[in-house]
């Protein structure tokens, strides 16, 4: 596949730059739209790449007859529908901060579906998909489109729209659907219809009129909380930065001052004579990681010295990183279990690159410097192909998801253990319908000294008496709880008036602006519910989240989700 990046602020074309090399695919890059629009002249690139700020450009591209499908950057689910209502669907879109799997695979979706347009139309294809790829093929045919009760006859002669057999408020109804049914027709000059278009530009004049969006209040710019090389100015302080906790042992933490997870990748460097192995256990967003490849290289010499990144659970956020490894590091393996594997080789890394657990006899890496570790799989704890890993000489555990907790930004201490409270916060929240008796008890009887997980404080003491009450956490939630109106907005009531305690009260009745887009807010009392009330609980916590709110608020907030039994998943 080729794609074509509008990048006029120059920030997006590392990241995509990494993911489509490493997987195969062509990149091109114009930083204004005079290049923009040689290169669509010159290359014809299968998907253009843009932020939806420069909605309009795109508009304009079409009306001169470039053609090409668009995948939009967009910060909001304003900017979502605003899209869908004019025929585009879920794979012309990438929310920020995006999962560049996601992106992967909806371009190859999109892309093989576009390819097979005359075998089968997907019904979720979208409509202006099927438009621009007609137009671009300068093709002559009828299109039969039907939705919600609603068709409409479309004829294109020699790549134009000559015109529908509908009105165009009738056919602006029909591609709003996420369900359309299209067939093919003949073409022929005898069709009945009743709009009539002189040109391309003036069917998407037509279609494209309402393109306006007033700018989001309480989202933020998201850029830097995507996969970026650039690092600004006010984040800098909370650059990622690097400890010895051990010997031969180094944090690479990453502070996370608005919110409740504080991440941890550790660097280990084994040593025998003048022999070294060095090693990364777990990864960082690729925005926090691009800062502390100076920091792995203080310790461990060159990047090209590093022999493996051990990966316990693939993160959406961390593939960019891990892609970027790959790149700087030719020599490093990634160790990890079958199931990640596959998504890494989805994802177009060589399989000569992956090392599985599953092939280390007796589940044992015998190092050369005599150093041992011991693979331990925890399936389902909380992923398919979840694993942990115990370094028998220093009896330390490292794992991931498994043990972690959450973590308040000024409690986060690499010499402080984690609150038991936080890490079965986190368990429940994160591991609902998930046990593994077995794989825990394994753990216990190896009796590790110290766990250090991905997110949150190690566990430097009381480790027995942790894995006892994860063993022994319930891990089921009543789910018609969920769906009791009265309780649900009974309980997002009572965390309002707690939060009107603690927060500014501009940014509370921000919160409560925003609120009344899903629900009746008066007073901060919440009387009536106007979306699926099993939704609410998520567009809470969404809602406390783009409004910046304080870290303690989130935390009392899911602490009083799971008092009530109510699953969350967005944090």
């Amino acid at each position: 596949m080729k794609f074509l990046l509008f990048d006029k602020e120059k920030r997006f074309y590392p990241i995509f730059g990494d993911i489509l090399n490493i997987t195969g695919h062509k990149l091109l890059v114009a930083l204004d739209e005079k290049r923009a629009k040689d290169l669509l002249k010159a290359v014809s690139p299968d998907f253009l790449i843009l932020r939806w700020k420069y909605r309009d450009f795109f508009r304009e591209l079409l009306k001169e007859g470039y053609f090409v499908v668009p995948i939009f950057l967009v910060e909001d689910y304003q900017q979502v529908e605003e899209l869908r209502k004019f025929g585009f669907s879920d794979f012309n879109i990438l929310i920020l901060p995006f999962n560049p799997l996601e992106f992967l695979n909806k371009s190859a979706k999109l892309y093989r579906a576009l390819e097979s347009l005359h075998d089968s139309v997907p019904s979720d294809l979208g409509m202006m998909n099927l438009f621009i790829s007609l137009l671009s093929r300068n093709t002559s045919t009828g299109v039969f489109l039907n939705a919600d009760g609603l068709s409409c006859e479309v004829y294109l002669k020699a790549g134009a729209v000559r015109g529908f057999s509908c009105s165009p408020e009738h056919f602006k109804e029909i591609i709003k659907s996420d369900n359309v049914s299209v067939k093919f027709l003949p073409y022929t000059e005898e069709a009945k219809l009743i709009t009539y278009f002189k040109n391309n530009a003036e069917f998407f004049s037509m279609l494209l009129e309402e393109v306006q969006v007033q700018p989001p209040t309480a989202y933020p710019e998201v850029v830097q909380e995507t996969v970026l090389q650039e690092v600004h100015e006010e984040v800098q302080p909370f650059a990622p930065s690097m400890l010895s906790v051990g010997e031969g042992l180094f944090l690479i933490n990453s502070l996370d001052p608005e919110g409740l997870l504080q991440r941890n990748m550790y660097l280990r460097v084994y040593e025998k004579g003048d022999s070294y192995i060095s090693l990364l256990f777990n990864a960082l967003p690729y925005h926090r990681f691009s800062a502390a490849k100076d920091e792995i290289e203080k310790a461990a010499g060159k990047l090209e010295n590093l022999r493996a990144l051990i990966l316990m659970d693939l993160l959406p956020e961390d593939t960019p990183s891990i892609l970027d490894l790959l790149n700087l590091a030719p020599r490093l393996y990634v160790i990890t279990s079958l199931p990640i594997a596959l998504s890494l080789i989805s994802l177009g890394v060589p399989e000569r690159r992956i090392r599985l657990v599953e092939s280390f006899p007796d589940g044992l890496l015998n190092l050369g410097t005599g150093d041992v570790l011991r693979f331990i799989k925890t399936p389902f704890l909380p992923e398919k192909g979840s694993f942990v890993v115990f370094e028998e000489k220093t009896k330390t555990l490292f794992s991931s998801k498994l043990f972690s907790s959450y973590c308040l930004p000024e409690e986060y201490s690499a010499d402080k253990t984690a609150k038991i409270e936080r890490i079965v916060l986190y368990h429940r929240l994160n591991f609902s319908d998930n046990e593994n008796a077995i794989s825990l008890a394994q753990i216990r009887l190896l009796n590790p000294s110290v766990i250090r997980p991905a997110f949150g404080n190690p566990i430097l003491e009381g480790v027995d008496e942790v894995i006892e009450r994860i063993s022994k956490q319930k891990n089921t939630f009543n789910l018609a709880n969920l769906e009791d109106e009265t309780l649900v907005l009974g309980l997002l009531s009572s965390i309002l008036f707690e939060m009107e305690k603690r927060i500014p009260k501009e940014k509370y009745e921000l919160i409560l602006d925003e609120l009344s887009e899903y629900v009746d807010v008066r007073a901060g009392a919440i009387s009536n519910s106007f979306v699926d009330v099993k939704k609410l609980p998520e567009l809470f916590i969404y809602t406390l989240h783009s409004a910046k709110v304080p870290p303690t608020v989130l935390l009392l907030t899911l602490e009083r989700f799971l008092e009530a039994e109510i699953p969350v998943f967005t944090i």
